[in-house]
């Protein structure tokens, strides 16, 4: 499920070890939404009584959206691997306002190094002919909240990857269609991913 910004605050706080109060505060005064401070406190507010009449997910594992590019393929180790440093990842905003609060969270991404489409180069070949030498990718992917940290900073939640979706140009993020999912690779914790290349 796609958790609303609230309710991952209410899942950061609990990680924190702080208040949702506190917690929702944090994120507001760092999306930006409000300068003034009382309007802030007033919107947090609103947002912990937000959370609590919210019906999705309260997990530590939710989706994320974004984009992950690849390097060339490495014929070293058979494989495509993610550029750590071109990509990113976020919360879906579900809505203007959520999608507001989602930006004021900074979101480290565990398990991204060992990200990588592993085939032997004949295979590899073909698949990016029929990709169109393709490399940059949207991406819907399962991840799991580790660690929140609420600071001077501001928020930061940490997350290690469990299943990431590579998606075609037209396809809907929200929507779980199999037909528009190019590659999927599985991350368990503690092993290297495994792969599905889409028929």
């Amino acid at each position: 499920a796609f958790p609303t910004i609230p309710v991952l605050t209410g899942q950061m706080a609990k990680l924190a070890g702080v208040s949702l109060q506190d917690a929702m505060f944090n994120v507001v005064a760092w999306s930006r939404i409000e300068n003034d401070v009382f309007k802030q406190h007033e919107l947090a507010d609103e947002l912990v009584k937000a959370a609590a009449a919210d019906g999705t997910a309260s997990g530590k594992s939710f989706w994320m959206i974004g984009k992950v590019v690849f390097k060339s393929y490495s014929f070293e180790t058979k494989s495509f691997d993610a550029d750590v440093s071109n990509g990113a990842l976020r919360p879906l905003g579900l809505g203007a306002l959520d999608d507001r609060l989602a930006r004021g969270i900074q979101y480290v991404h565990l398990t991204l190094d060992k990200l990588q489409i592993t085939m032997p180069p004949a295979d590899a070949k073909a698949w990016l002919n029929k990709n169109g030498g393709n490399l940059s990718y949207r991406v819907r992917t399962l991840v799991k909240a580790t660690e929140a940290k609420f600071s001077s900073s501001g928020p930061v939640l940490t997350v290690e990857l469990q299943v990431v979706e590579l998606l075609s140009d037209d396809a809907v993020v929200t929507v779980k269609d199999p037909r528009s999912v190019v590659y999927r690779i599985v991350l368990p914790k503690g092993k290297e991913g495994s792969e599905t290349a889409a028929a």
